[in-house]
């Protein structure tokens, strides 16, 4: 849900910027609105096409974002890593813009909208502020009008936690739950077994939308991303990178079909 506390904020701030307007500097509306609308139709091309580096160029380096059923996103190198983790695929959603209302001074605005999905209907509020003549997001919240899950195509809900073992201790394990109505967090285990038992770990939030999922690393020298294929009770996994990329003991790999070993909510305590 929309914080009532960020309407009130928006509301104060509306208010400054329409009693701080100056006859002497009007500013121009019409060139406002036009990059507002230009801004708005890149960050949709952005999230559509899960280009996550374009998308969170959009958005101001001290931007705030609260996204429906997780954690409040604040500041540039945050925004990165949420974004990397959670926009690495194309997606398919619609966006239809309600409102879009620019203050008096000519630097602040707003805009509410709808969102239509796989997973159902939603709704958004971005606030938009000029930073050295440029447009940028600084705030947003988005929320989902139906409690519809990640579902796998055959409906079942992603939540529990999947395995595969490969003897002598080797094998992997893939926590999983629900984190708003298209998004899951997510820990991955693996140990490479005997003789050397090497092991590796990544977690994070992603975005699930048409039965997959993308966890991308970018922590370490080069980029690493876990694809992730979501079946009946399965969780096909091929990783897109070497060990070192991944941060993962060397040999280690988290290639796998995880098979479903409990529908518990599990616990992300990590084991290290």
């Amino acid at each position: 849900m929309i914080r009532f506390t960020l309407v009130l904020a928006l509301t104060g701030l509306l208010a400054t910027g329409c009693q701080s307007s100056r006859t002497a500097d009007v500013p121009d509306r019409a060139a406002d609105r036009a990059a507002i609308e230009k801004l708005s139709t890149a960050y949709q091309a952005a999230f559509l096409a899960g280009d996550a580096k374009a998308l969170s160029a959009l958005y101001a380096d001290s931007a705030v974002v609260q996204p429906a059923g997780e954690v409040t996103v604040r500041g540039r190198t945050a925004l990165d890593a949420y974004f990397a983790a959670t926009n690495g695929q194309p997606v398919q959603e619609t966006f239809t813009a309600a409102e879009l209302v620019i203050a008096a001074s000519g630097d602040v605005a707003y805009e509410t909208g709808q969102t239509m999905a796989a997973s159902g209907a939603g709704k958004y509020l971005t606030v938009y502020r000029k930073i050295d003549g440029q447009w940028r997001i600084a705030a947003e919240s988005w929320s989902h009008d139906s409690g519809a899950l990640p579902t796998t195509g055959s409906g079942n809900d992603l939540t529990g936690t999947y395995g595969w073992e490969a003897g002598q201790g080797a094998g992997c394990t893939l926590k999983m739950a629900r984190r708003g109505s298209d998004s899951a967090q997510l820990l991955v285990e693996c140990n490479r077994g005997a003789p050397s038992y090497n092991s590796g770990m990544a977690e994070g939030v992603v975005r699930v939308a048409q039965e997959r999922a993308v966890l991308s690393i970018a922590d370490f020298q080069k980029p690493c991303a876990l694809r992730m294929q979501f079946k009946k009770d399965t969780v096909v996994v091929a990783q897109d990178g070497s060990d070192a990329d991944c941060g993962f003991g060397h040999g280690v790999m988290a290639d796998g079909t995880y098979a479903r070993t409990s529908a518990a909510l599990p616990s992300f305590d990590i084991d290290r």
